[in-house]
């Protein structure tokens, strides 16, 4: 399997993926319509090369640091089924970030914390679909703007 770079998983809805699982797919670039209901935080260190990720999340809880060994990444698509809230330290990474695009939907998503994309210096496009969404505040150039 490590020849591998991308890997489709449409039509799956998987219930635990323990890091082990992905370790031995270090070639993976692509990995689409990943859907879980739980994982190990260490899920993806081995995939140093993954620069698209489609990942929908049924759990309750997204784990801290979860993305920090994607140093590769550039697009992300994250759907949260489940989950209320987004941890402060969701996209920090290890190596710094070179996510491009990031896409988040959640249907019950109130809140995120204030500081979320900071690390984010590449970022070129946002897409988010969080229709219960209380507030949002961006940082820009060291001022705080509130949108409600």
């Amino acid at each position: 399997c490590h020849l591998v770079e991308e890997l489709d998983l449409t039509g799956n809805v998987l219930e635990m993926v323990q890091p082990t699982e992905l370790a031995d797919m270090s070639s993976l670039q692509a990995v689409t319509a990943l859907e879980v209901q739980e994982f190990d935080a260490s899920v993806f260190r081995k995939l140093k090369r993954l620069e698209t990720l489609h990942l929908t999340f049924h759990g309750l809880t997204v784990q801290p640091g979860l993305f920090s060994e994607l140093s590769s990444l550039r697009a992300l698509t994250l759907t949260l089924e489940k989950a209320l809230r987004l941890p402060q330290q969701m996209f920090v990474f290890t190596e710094g970030s070179v996510l491009k695009q990031l896409t988040l939907k959640g249907s019950k998503v109130k809140e995120i914390p204030d500081d979320l994309f900071s690390e984010l210096v590449s970022l070129k496009e946002l897409h988010l679909d969080l229709p219960h969404l209380l507030q949002l505040k961006m940082n820009t150039n060291d001022r705080h703007q509130y949108l409600q």
